[in-house]
């Protein structure tokens, strides 16, 4: 009878050592879940969203968009000059998105107020009456224009500033060098800024003075700078990476009466037609206005047929 066979021992003396994540790998690991799973999560809130709009469109939607000259850290945000006023209209059943600006210096028929600069509307409202300079000036120009105001956002530099930058800056080509050597700094003296001409991707504090800057040429001029950094800003906005980053700095930082639901409903519209041929504009300059009095007023029989087609 054979013996049993002798039990072969295998030494572990060469066996590899077993591996274990160092601490960078395993924070890389988790940073790249991380990233994946915020990635999942926006383009799964893009899908819905486009899934919602292309089952149930919202109607067209006209959005105030005002802008004060407050100065950071001060409590005039309520009672400041209206530095910008846009007119954005999202209309899902034309394929477009509309924006009119509204020069601070043109006179309009304020119904509390009398016959007032734009720009003065607000500050009118909030000295006298403090809590209604947004409802008189929606009611200013819904009847200079005859039209529907649906929503206002009211924008301070801060949360503009926060915006652009929470997008990650915004592209813009420059058509021309600007030189302003009066450019107004937040402790209310003056600084030189110069932009030269061509594509410049802006942080938020450049950008800002790009929208704001005007003794080079005139309020027209700006108010055309500030449609370009709308413009760029909402194709930054297209991307749902930054949806969650720029409702953080809306919800802090604006004062709207839109709701996140609204705004979510509103988005794929945005992306869709706010840019290229889909996006109208008009500033409203000497063109569209006729002196009445010494006051420059909105000539309505040139503005009618842009206002029909945009924000009605």
């Amino acid at each position: 009878m054979k013996p049993p066979p002798t039990p072969v021992r295998y030494s572990t003396a060469l066996r590899p050592p077993r591996r274990t994540a160092s601490p960078l790998r395993t924070c890389l690991s988790c940073g790249a879940g991380v990233i994946i799973l915020i990635v999942g999560l926006s383009c799964l809130c893009c899908v819905a969203s486009f899934g919602f709009y292309f089952a149930d469109p919202p109607e067209q939607t006209n959005i105030l968009i005002l802008g004060g000259d407050a100065r950071p850290g001060t409590n005039e945000e309520k009672i400041a000059r209206t530095d910008s006023i846009i007119i954005m209209s999202i209309d899902p059943d034309g394929k477009q998105v509309s924006m009119l600006s509204v020069p601070r210096g043109m006179y309009v028929e304020s119904p509390n107020y009398g016959l007032i600069m734009a720009n003065t509307v607000v500050r009118n409202a909030e000295v006298y009456a403090p809590g209604t300079g947004e409802d008189e000036i929606v009611n200013t120009l819904e009847t200079t224009f005859n039209v529907d105001i649906d929503h206002t956002v009211r924008i301070s530099f801060e949360g503009f500033v926060e915006l652009v930058d929470a997008v990650g800056g915004i592209e813009i080509d420059v058509p021309k060098r600007i030189v302003d050597r009066q450019y107004p700094t937040h402790d209310g003296g003056t600084m030189e800024v110069v932009f030269e001409p061509g594509k410049q991707t802006m942080d938020g504090e450049r950008a800002l003075q790009y929208a704001r800057t005007r003794h080079q040429d005139d309020d027209y001029g700006r108010a055309a700078r500030q449609q370009q950094v709308m413009e760029a800003l909402m194709k930054k906005l297209a991307n749902p990476l930054h949806w969650s980053e720029a409702w953080e700095v809306i919800d802090k930082h604006y004062e709207t009466d839109l709701t996140a639901e609204e705004a979510f409903r509103l988005a794929p519209a945005l992306v869709l037609y706010g840019r290229g041929d889909s996006l109208q504009q008009l500033v409203i300059n000497t063109d569209y206005m006729i002196v009445v009095d010494g006051t420059l007023r909105p000539n309505m029989d040139k503005l009618e047929v842009w206002i029909d087609e945009h924000l009605r």
